[in-house]
């Protein structure tokens, strides 16, 4: 069974009425009836927490009492089994309601709405300003802020945490609340965000600290910084409650920082825990006309096939005009993370001395794919420090959605650029710079979060639970860490996808899903194959493990007997990647959840099956896996889930591929196509103007909405540059190919409508174009008669339809023709012509017989096309500044391929010589490698050729693909707005805030389910 934390969603959300009667069960008896209209939160927007005590013990007996703001640490997690009415404090969240301008008070421990005036019907709300921007606590809990952000009327609210609980928790006679009761001060632009400062950051609850006011900006007010002291909210304090006095500014500063020259950010932590695995990936060779590898030559790597703009410079500054805006920010420490909407960057302001707070450098959201990109930042989250004392900043890219990573470690020294993911060749889909998901990213958070030890390693209880430990499979570990192992005595939960031990991101997407996010998981370490070693031969890309006596939790190649999960790869829990929802294993309950093979491909021609064993089969072509020498740094590779080994075609040989193990993310359960010359996609529909410059040399098909290069075509100048590699390749291989790789490589227009009929007046003297007249000489029928002979009709396929791109742009190609050695040998016996006289008699009648107009597809010339459905047609074309179309020279789009040049049969076993993948031989994408063989020499008759024939194709279907860890928000309301994201530590949950249908969810980290029942 497929395990998704959605699996795990409780029953519909419980309406307010059932909520509200569930709330009073210790405090007394609402006075709200069934037949009530009740109102439920609208527009829920932001969300602060403090603890409330409730009760205290007196006599052995839980008594209540008036309700007392205190340290968080008195409100110890409440699980969900259990009755919350047992508690002596609760956790109670404030909740801004933009539409009616109101704050909700919510019991999160009892998951209900606190009727904070009990002397009318219904649950009320607290009455706050219009258009509340943001809430927060005081360091010291005893005070609720809120910002206010009517216009003309902004403000900032204190009132006292308990003053606003009113009658919620019902003891005393206590009064309705009104924050418009409370004290405020005036801000002179509207706040946006606002965050609590510690006066004493050894002791936060020595007094009610500071408070930051982030005003937004305008067009006419800069946006500001303004740090206030609190104490002036305090009911000693000298604003006068029910009137808005000026605020206490203790410091300000305008956000203006701008970025200057960004350096390239570094690459991020591989999460193998050892040194190594920092190498590059052995790549197929670059085209002849790239400098080096990696460098972007001419075409600079744009409009390349992952869809991006290109490889640009990633330490460019984008530019942008427009004054800060801030909507969002973070706190750590006593720096603020301030998000711009209007630029793309985050603006770092310390704040430590509150008299003088200042701007440091911002960090700049660059992008490696396209330096010309300006946007802004939607949403920011800071850390908690990892294990090796790491922090990180994510933000939210407004441009896509995507997430740019940060290292937030120390403010002042950190580089400004986003951090780039180590080996992103090994997945072209995705951004170098860039966490991508399938939806937008609408807000994120993260958790620190842990399954406390109770017991020692030997089983001995400790006297308090420990934290933080790596889990140990290493076999002379000693330390209590060997308890997390998977036959370890911490059995509450299992270790595996479900224990969430460590530093988490959780990222809300528009469609509702929230993502769970590794960036330090402290089982990691367990999570990988039993044995490391291998035999498998290396290369200088695999990473050299420390062997010895160590007792390292990264330091045994063999792990303990039973200690981890026997994944297949590793690392599974890799930095900032999505965590999956899987065990990558072939598991006895989940299914093989790794890359294979559903069954061997199939070959058929017009869906008719062909042989691809016994005798027949050599008279068809056939693919193989390749080989490799290299063991990959994230794959173990143990015997037992490497492919089958590579060996001689023969009538026994089961045609198959060898699949990747880079990169587990990218893997997707799909049905792939290889067929030869197969048609690329996404021409259907279009048609194009024929022309030409230079008598019918050659002729030029016009069609600005192609986006040729885009698209993948490849012309003869990128045949020959790939022939130029595959030549010296074929000389070795044991046998003579069919075609010549530098004369056939081309890509190739099919013209697919048919002649139009004898009667329509194009054939007519004054209709017919006078160029045209001595091309088709005679009358209307004799005109039509001759086009007929010469094209045919589309169902016939006849080769004269067939015309070779000579030249590739953007918006155009030009065409020529195909001159045949044996023209009875069809297109396995045919070569490409250059610009030439000869081909005017075709170009012309091609040109005249179809008004000037054609339909049609184009054809990849002497190669098998791979075409996946999920991934598509995969390539690295892009354009240069002249609209051409070229083969990009970029690392990183290098195994965006989808061609193969068929290689002729060994003869067996002499003249046999495995391929690797990175061969010029062999088809290698990021999914798979293979190696196209024609048909056996001997095998076919006299007069035919070994080469495939047209539209012959290889089917097989993919498995095991890669599941990230979810929860979903719409699997109860496709009304879904997630407006923040906020862990609470004291309960372990995330709650998440949102502004549609479902209000306030909290999902339990320690079961991911939901904690209790929704908040709505």
């Amino acid at each position: 069974m497929r395990f998704r934390v959605a699996y795990l969603l409780p029953p519909a959300l419980l309406p307010l009425a059932v909520l509200a009667a569930s709330a009073v069960g210790e405090f007394g008896c609402a006075s709200s009836t069934a037949q009530e209209a009740l109102r439920t939160f609208d527009r829920a927007e932001r969300l602060a927490t403090v603890c409330v005590r409730v009760a205290t013990i007196k006599d052995g007996v839980r008594t209540l009492i008036d309700p007392v703001a205190v340290p968080d640490g008195e409100c110890p997690k409440v699980p969900g089994a259990t009755d919350p009415s047992a508690a002596l404090a609760h956790v109670v969240g404030f909740v801004t309601q933009t539409t009616r301008g109101e704050l909700a008070a919510v019991d999160l421990s009892s998951s209900s709405i606190l009727d904070v005036d009990r002397t009318t019907p219904g649950v009320d709300p607290i009455v706050a300003p219009t258009l509340p921007t943001d809430v927060a606590a005081s360091s010291d809990s005893s005070t609720i802020f809120v910002a206010g952000g009517s216009p003309g009327a902004y403000a900032l609210y204190g009132a006292p945490t308990v003053g606003l609980l009113g009658q919620g928790f019902f003891v005393g006679a206590t009064p309705p609340p009104s924050l418009l009761a409370y004290r405020a001060c005036a801000l002179p632009s509207r706040p946006s965000r606002i965050f609590s400062l510690p006066n004493d950051a050894t002791n936060p609850f020595a007094s009610p600290g500071r408070i930051a006011v982030v005003l937004g900006g305008t067009r006419l007010d800069p946006a500001r910084v303004l740090v206030l002291d609190a104490a002036p909210f305090t009911a000693t304090g000298s604003l006068v409650p029910g009137e808005i006095g000026a605020c206490p500014i203790l410091g300000s500063i305008e956000v203006a920082g701008a970025p200057s020259a960004v350096p390239s950010g570094q690459a991020w932590g591989d999460g193998l825990g050892f040194d190594g695995g920092t190498a590059a990936i052995p790549l197929p060779g670059a085209p002849a006309g790239c400098k080096t590898a990696g460098d972007a030559g001419a075409d600079g790597g744009s409009d390349a096939g992952a869809g991006d703009a290109g490889a640009g410079d990633a330490g460019a500054v984008p530019e942008a005009s427009d004054a800060a805006r801030i909507g969002d920010g973070a706190r750590d420490d006593h720096y603020l993370y301030l998000a711009d909407s209007a630029r793309p960057v985050v603006h770092v302001i310390d704040v430590a001395d509150p008299a003088k707070p200042k701007e440091l450098a911002p960090y700049v959201l660059t992008s490696a794919v396209d330096a010309t990109r300006v946007g802004g930042t939607l949403s920011v989250a800071v850390s908690p420090p990892t294990r090796n004392f790491k922090r990180f900043l994510y933000a939210i890219d407004s441009v896509d959605g995507s997430i740019a990573v940060f290292d937030a470690t120390d403010p002042t020294t950190a580089a400004r650029a986003p951090l780039q993911r180590p080996h992103p060749e090994a997945n072209p889909f995705q951004a170098p710079d860039r966490l991508v998901f399938g939806a937008k990213a609408a807000q994120v958070a993260f958790a620190r979060h842990d399954f406390p030890l109770l017991r020692d390693a030997k089983g001995n209880s400790l006297p308090s639970p420990k934290t933080g430990l790596l889990c140990n499979p290493n076999p002379g570990a000693t330390d209590d860490g060997v308890a997390y192992t998977a036959n370890g005595n911490y059995t509450a939960t299992a270790l595996g996808p479900n224990r969430l031990r460590g530093i988490f991101g959780f990222v809300t997407l528009t469609n509702g899903e929230v993502t769970v996010i590794d960036v330090d998981d402290w089982d990691a370490p367990c999570r990988r194959p039993a044995d490391l070693g291998g035999t498998v031969p290396v290369s200088d890309a695999t990473p050299t493990m420390p062997v010895g006596p160590s007792s390292d939790p990264y330091g045994a190649p063999i792990a303990a007997s039973g200690a981890t999960t026997d994944e297949a790869y590793y690392p599974v829990s890799a930095p900032h990647r999505p965590r999956t929802s899987y065990f990558l294993r072939e598991d006895a309950d989940q299914g093989r959840k790794i890359p294979a093979l559903a069954s061997p491909p199939t070959l058929s021609l017009v869906d008719a099956p062909l042989p691809t064993q016994g005798p027949e089969a050599a008279k068809y072509p056939t693919i193989l896996p390749t080989t490799t020498a290299v063991r990959d740094f994230t794959l173990a590779d143990p015997a037992s889930v490497r492919d089958a080994s590579v060996t001689t075609p023969s009538a026994t040989s089961v045609p198959g591929v060898r699949l990747s193990w880079e990169a587990p993310e990218l893997q997707v359960d799909q049905t792939w196509t290889v067929a030869y010359e197969g048609v690329l996609p996404g021409f259907d529909g279009l048609s194009g103007r024929l022309s030409s410059t230079d008598g019918e040399k050659s002729l030029i098909l016009a069609q600005p909405d192609a986006l040729f290069c885009r698209r993948g075509v490849e012309d003869a100048y990128a045949g020959r540059e790939r022939a130029t590699r595959l030549t010296p390749a074929l000389a070795t291989s044991g046998g003579a190919p069919s075609r010549n790789p530098a004369k056939t490589l081309a890509d190739y227009v099919q013209i697919t409508n048919d002649v139009l009929p004898s009667s329509d007046p194009w054939w007519t003297d004054g209709v017919l174009p006078s160029s045209c007249e001595a091309v088709l000489p005679g009358s209307a029928n004799q005109r039509q008669a001759l086009c007929q002979a010469t094209f045919g009709n589309v169902s016939d396929e006849l080769l004269e339809r067939d015309l070779p791109i000579l030249e590739a742009y953007d918006d155009r190609l030009v065409l020529g023709r195909f001159g045949y050695t044996d023209r009875a040998k069809g297109i396995s016996a045919r070569e490409v012509v250059a610009a030439d006289g000869s081909n005017a008699d075709l170009l012309r009648r091609a040109r005249c017989c179809f008004q000037d107009r054609v339909s049609f597809q184009v054809r990849a010339g002497a190669s098998f096309v791979a075409v996946g459905s999920a991934s598509g047609y995969l390539h690295h074309v892009s354009r240069d500044p002249s609209g051409a179309c070229v083969l990009s020279c970029s690392d990183r789009e290098r195994l965006l391929e989808s061609r193969v040049f068929p290689s002729p049969r060994p003869t067996a076993p002499a003249g046999f010589v495995a391929v690797d993948r990175n061969s010029p031989l062999a088809f290698r994408n990021p999914f798979f490698s293979f190696v196209a063989y024609e048909a056996a020499p001997g095998a076919v008759g006299a007069g035919q050729t070994t080469a495939p024939g047209r539209d012959m194709t290889f089917r097989f279907q993919t498995r095991g693909g890669y599941s990230s860890l979810i929860y979903n928000l719409a699997a109860q309301s496709s009304a879904v707005s997630p407006r923040s994201l906020q862990y609470i530590e004291s309960l372990g949950e995330l709650a998440v805030v949102d502004g549609s249908a479902q209000g306030l969810v909290l999902i339990d980290l320690s079961t991911l389910t939901l904690g209790r029942p929704s908040v709505n």
